[in-house]
């Protein structure tokens, strides 16, 4: 989110939409969206499936417009997409509208009861505190948070502090950003929480902190005036603070 460059360091490689390149190649070309490129982005807003690697450079793709039959290898690649239960589906629509509500607010403007620049700082701080590790195996809190749609890759270390979602896989940062959608509107993104999982609870901000430990936790609230009133009051509550008006 708060990376920028007008090129791509060598051996960077980032995700796509298959079903925008091969909407492309019927029309006859092919072009990279910069949405692709932004770190609150992992789903494609137009075809509501995530983004996919893409293994082969796009000047090779280009090429493939030129032989019979080359826009059919593009919809084979998305074909198990399709396969989704409507529960996964609806799951991707409601993160998709999370996703595109951050976007709007990485540019200033506001989403419903959540102003802009508060909806990006806690953002900021809740992605913070889903990297801290949080056991000696090397796990981190977002491995204990894990919501059932959208799992943590398995094994999935990084030796370094991390403080934003642009430097870490897709996958995880599509983990991440479901977790902080269920905490920060629990109603609205509960179809991405199952009915057993501690996200869909009342007590998950009490969860978060107590498994984030009393340092780390202390840290992450030292920041809760930047946050919306209403997720300010719930995290307090939670860990039994007076609420600073």
């Amino acid at each position: 989110m708060n990376n920028q460059a007008t090129s791509f360091p060598a051996g960077v490689r980032f995700r796509v939409c298959m079903a925008c390149l091969g909407d492309d190649l019927g029309r006859g070309s092919q072009f990279l969206r910069l949405e692709w490129l932004c770190a609150a982005v992992t789903i494609c807003a137009r075809h509501q499936i995530p983004l996919q690697a893409c293994e082969e450079p796009l000047s090779a793709l280009q090429c493939r417009q030129n032989r019979a039959g080359a826009r059919f290898s593009f919809y084979s690649e998305i074909e198990h997409l399709r396969l989704y239960s409507n529960r996964h589906s609806q799951s991707l629509r409601v993160l998709s509208s999370f996703e595109q509500a951050l976007k709007a607010a990485l540019t200033g403007r506001s989403y419903g009861l959540l102003a802009g620049r508060e909806f990006v700082t806690v953002v900021t701080d809740l992605t913070w505190a889903l990297l801290q590790k949080v056991a000696d195996d090397g796990t981190r809190l977002a491995h204990h948070l894990e919501v059932t749609q959208f799992p943590i890759p398995p094994g999935w270390r990084i030796p370094i502090t991390l403080h934003t979602p642009s430097r870490v896989d897709i996958r995880f940062r599509q983990a991440i950003l479901a977790i902080i959608a269920c905490l920060l509107l629990p109603q609205h993104f509960a179809t991405m929480a199952s009915t057993s999982s501690y996200l869909s609870r009342p007590d998950a901000c009490s969860r978060l902190l107590r498994i984030l430990g009393p340092e780390q936790a202390d840290a992450l609230l030292a920041h809760s005036r930047r946050w919306p009133t209403y997720f300010r009051m719930r995290m307090m509550r939670a860990k039994g603070k007076p609420i600073a008006r």
